[in-house]
């Protein structure tokens, strides 16, 4: 089970630009301590990956080697245990995109490979539906529809389970988030309208 979804930059700022938890007991006055948290550790798991690179890319010769190696470097996955903030162990499974990372939380017996196939999708749909390439290079426009970002996430993860998604998945998840969307923006267009009226 997804228990958290982060969407935060992988420097030395350590910027959340969307942060969600699925548990009710999450979302309490530690939340901030837990995202940031689990950034901190997101970030250090890399910077430890980065280095490691770096030392080892002087000694191969091998470009395609390199480049996998490269690679390597922008996913991770590692363990977050018991603590005051979380009550049980979890895993952290975090894939880096530009100078942006998007981070999942998981229970422990959750299907890390699932988790990593779905941070690929989810990236890919979320500059779909932004009809940006590359909304990692202008994280800024997450902190302009939140609410959107949101309605993407309730939709491709459901109450925290990881959804296989085959393409007439896809196809249908992406017909009901347009439509979800164009719903709220009608009933807050008709919400205005009521407020003018009353004036």
């Amino acid at each position: 089970m997804v228990v958290g979804f982060l969407i935060h930059s992988l420097d030395e700022t350590q910027i959340t630009y969307f942060s969600y938890f699925f548990s009710a007991h999450l979302n309490d006055e530690h939340s901030i301590k837990r995202q940031n948290l689990i950034i901190s550790q997101v970030y250090q798991n890399y910077d430890k990956k980065l280095q490691s690179f770096n030392i080892l890319q002087t000694n191969i010769e091998n470009n395609y080697s390199k480049q996998l190696m490269e690679k390597s470097v922008g996913v991770g996955v590692f363990r977050v245990p018991e603590s005051s903030l979380f009550q049980k162990p979890k895993v952290v499974v975090w894939k880096k995109v530009l100078n942006l990372c998007y981070t999942l939380i998981l229970s422990p017996d959750e299907n890390r490979m699932a988790a990593q196939h779905f941070l690929k999708f989810f990236i890919q749909l979320l500059n779909e539906h932004f009809k940006n390439n590359t909304v990692s290079s202008k994280p800024k426009l997450l902190l302009t529809k939140p609410e959107e970002v949101l309605i993407l996430i309730e939709k491709t993860i459901p109450n925290g389970n990881l959804v296989y998604a085959n393409s007439f998945v896809v196809k249908n998840l992406r017909t009901e988030i347009e439509a979800t969307i164009l719903n709220k923006k009608k009933n807050l267009k008709d919400l205005e309208i009521k407020k003018a009226i009353k004036k």
